[in-house]
């Protein structure tokens, strides 16, 4: 996957507690700020610092959220519709 800048983007890979790290630090976001941005509430600070340090495993919905907003790509919607239920990731 390629966003509006040219830069290649791997879809569909296994984001990691420190690639979601490096993707919040380069938008310049906060722990805070990213957790109001994905409306996680009062403590949604604290479950981003877990996923970061690998206390908590990062949710897969987290990790879609930071794709595109690091990205300003959306998945290939296409993709994940026409994938076969067995060639699906385990959520």
């Amino acid at each position: 996957m390629t966003d509006g800048a040219g830069n290649q983007h791997n879809q569909g890979e296994n984001m990691t507690p420190e690639n979601f790290k490096h993707r919040r630090q380069k938008l310049g976001l906060s722990q805070a700020a990213t957790a109001r941005l994905m409306r996680m509430g009062g403590r949604g600070a604290q479950n981003v610092h877990r996923w970061e340090v690998g206390r908590s495993p990062l949710p897969g919905w987290a990790a879609v959220i930071m794709e595109i907003v690091s990205t300003g790509t959306i998945p290939n919607l296409d993709q994940v519709k026409n994938q076969k239920r067995a060639e699906r990731p385990e959520q």
